[in-house]
């Protein structure tokens, strides 16, 4: 039989206990868990012979969980009105009873098959109680204040672990669905850009099909990282370059270089941003000074604090070749920086070299520093 010690060392004891069960149930994140908790510490931390977790099943009280020295009535279910942790969900009160046999609440003849004697039922729930928790003692027993106060603020934390693993399961459910709407709008969009690539090839000429297809192959990589980037809603800067560049990069003779800070684009501008970046791409390798001579490529970004400033720079085998190179920027990337992405496009020619400067505004929220959120 168990008698409550109120000794201060006692007393400190039993407060790190509720700290570590209150602790335990704030983690909780399963409706398991929050049963498992109380189970695992609420009749040591009020010396009660016996404890039982029981949940409002519609209406009827089942007891789910206990801890006691002998068998109570885990996995029945019984009639919220004849059974006292159906009145105290009811009635959303503290039941004390210091004797079961003169309490009208209570089924006697079902608490005689027990070593029950008294009781205190709190209710589990804010506003309306889903659940209680059970402490039995084998005497007749006045629960003191502090002990009901114990069993309180157990089933108030308990109330806040069940919301919060009821809140948990309906994000996960909803992210769940989001992935399954994001995947099934992927394999659409994957399905058009096939379509739209087949048909190309069948109705233009070579040249034209072939610029059609890298154009698709930009989009479809773009969205692949927007899509890798749900929870987020950002693309990184470096992987969309990197990915855009890759056919490029595959070109023998040529040098690639991409440097920059670890910034993020929103998935929107992502696209515009492949569009541009892959645009750039096309012109280079099917200009005519590549045909007789390697070039190389850098492009680096910078954050100028109030713009992104994205710099295309090629070097030709010649001030010649680079002079027959032309404009680099296509009517497409043009209306794509400044109809798009807002921003501002201008070629620089220096000896052998041509860059092409673009600046985005920080202010149209299409570039921000990787660290934030």
């Amino acid at each position: 039989m168990r008698f409550v010690d109120t000794s201060a060392p006692a007393q400190a004891d039993a407060l790190r206990m509720l700290v570590l069960a209150v602790e335990r149930l704030a983690s909780a994140r399963s409706t398991d868990d929050v049963i498992a908790t109380l189970r695992d510490s609420a009749r040591n931390l009020v010396g009660a012979d016996g404890i039982c977790v029981v949940l409002r099943d519609d209406n009827k009280c089942f007891y789910v969980e206990e801890d006691a020295i002998g068998p109570l009535w885990k996995g029945g279910r019984f009639p919220m009105e004849t059974c006292i942790s159906g009145w105290a969900m009811l009635n959303r009160k503290t039941a004390v009873i210091p004797d079961v046999f003169v309490d009208d609440r209570i089924p006697h003849a079902v608490y005689r098959q027990t070593f029950v004697n008294s009781l205190v039922m709190t209710p589990i729930g804010h506003d309306q109680p889903t659940a209680a928790l059970g402490a039995y003692w084998a005497r007749n027993y006045q629960a003191p204040r502090e002990v009901v106060d114990t069993l309180e603020t157990l089933a108030r934390a308990a109330a806040t672990a069940l919301d919060n693993v009821y809140l948990f399961s309906a994000l996960s459910a909803s992210l769940k669905k989001m992935e399954l709407a994001r995947d099934d709008l992927s394999h659409r969009l994957s399905n058009a850009l096939t379509a739209i690539d087949t048909f190309g090839r069948a109705t233009l000429d070579t040249s034209d099909s072939d610029e059609l297809s890298q154009h698709i192959q930009a989009l479809a990589r773009a969205h692949e990282l927007a899509a890798g980037s749900l929870y987020s809603s950002t693309v990184s800067l470096g992987a969309l370059v990197a990915a855009e560049l890759a056919p490029y990069r595959q070109r023998g003779g040529a040098k690639v270089e991409m440097s920059g800070p670890d910034l993020q684009v929103s998935g929107a501008q992502a696209l515009a941003l492949a569009l541009v970046l892959n645009d750039l791409a096309l012109q280079a390798m099917r200009s005519d000074a590549l045909k007789s001579a390697a070039q190389d490529l850098a492009v680096q970004w910078k954050d100028n604090g109030r713009s992104l400033a994205l710099e295309w720079r090629q070097t030709f085998a010649s001030p010649e070749a680079a002079s027959s190179a032309g404009n680099l920027a296509s009517a497409l990337v043009r209306s794509l920086v400044s109809s798009q992405l807002g921003g501002t496009m201008r070629q620089v020619m220096n000896g052998a070299a041509i860059s092409v400067m673009i600046d985005l505004p920080v202010a149209t929220d299409v570039v921000f520093p990787a660290n934030k959120t």
